[in-house]
């Protein structure tokens, strides 16, 4: 397709511009399996077929949390979602901390300034490594936490992150590994 990027969705299984494909939350630099016009045929598929379910969903939304409706009528989220949603986008390039710290809040409970905290208690490097460089997907040090109890232990660079998730953060495995190291 040109000299553009591309991408097969694993739906349709056509090959697609890698614009046709949404970043996904989590890490910005991939993108989603599905192109953008597959989700949004599924979900309106799903929305059309499950009319009634869609609707309690919404009911029971607003009943927990009345406040955030009432905020976004008076917003005029109602009125126009499309323009809702490119005024979130815009904010969320334009104030990249603000987003960063919401991120964080809502996955770990900790703070932007908590984070930077914790990266100067460690020397500004990767708890395990001592490497200042972050290396692997983002551009940022990994929050490790414990998945039990949620507990953040530090902050990790990509590859030290994926070798704990690797070993399941079992400290018998890890041992097991450094014995066979030996």
């Amino acid at each position: 397709m040109g000299g553009a990027e591309t991408k097969t969705c694993t739906n349709c299984a056509r090959e697609k511009d890698i614009e046709s494909f949404s970043e996904r939350s989590e890490n910005p630099q991939l993108r989603q399996s599905w192109c953008k016009e597959c989700v949004r045929k599924s979900s309106d598929a799903w929305a059309k077929n499950n009319k009634p379910r869609r609707a309690e969903k919404q009911r029971e939304r607003r009943k927990k949390n009345p406040a955030h409706h009432n905020a976004l009528a008076l917003a005029g989220y109602y009125r126009n979602p499309k323009q809702w949603n490119a005024r979130r986008k815009r904010h969320r390039k334009n104030n990249p901390k603000s987003e960063k710290s919401a991120r964080l809040n809502r996955a770990y409970g900790i703070t932007l300034r908590q984070y930077e905290e914790l990266l100067i208690k460690q020397g500004g490097g990767c708890a395990i490594c001592k490497t200042i460089t972050m290396r692997g997907h983002g551009k940022h040090f990994h929050v490790d936490h414990c998945h039990n109890t949620g507990r953040v232990r530090g902050l990790l660079c990509g590859p030290c992150n994926s070798a704990l998730g690797f070993m399941k953060d079992s400290r018998e495995l890890l041992l097991r590994a450094a014995e066979y190291l030996k």
